[in-house]
């Protein structure tokens, strides 16, 4: 009998798609297995998690954060649900290096 292969938790390619309404970036994430366990198997929310890396998520990690510069430990999180986006949202207070892409967008709006 062999082993189940071990269940893939993030993935490094994301898909071409992403709502940025309902993502949520983390300026760093130590451990991004237990990140993804409290939020789909903790909490029941549907997500997709990927870390940050390229030149458009270093465009958004900029307008999140900034004058910092983007880690390799930056992840992008995107709640498939609404109900999973406002939670997050009602935490992200309580939470140090987390914003919601929602929020840099609203922001700018009313700058201009």
């Amino acid at each position: 009998m062999s082993a189940a292969p071990p269940e893939e938790v993030f993935s490094e390619q994301p898909d071409s798609t992403v709502n940025l309404e309902r993502v949520v970036i983390f300026k760093k994430c130590d451990n991004l297995q237990y990140l993804e366990f409290w939020l789909t198997k903790e909490m029941g929310f549907p997500i997709k998690v990927r870390i940050m890396g390229s030149f458009p998520d270093n465009d958004l990690f900029k307008a999140a954060f900034p004058g910092e510069p983007m880690g390799k430990s930056a992840v992008m999180v995107e709640f498939e649900t609404e109900e999973g986006m406002e939670f997050i949202r009602g935490h992200i207070g309580a939470m140090k290096g987390v914003v919601a892409v929602r929020e840099i967008r609203e922001n700018s709006q009313r700058q201009d």
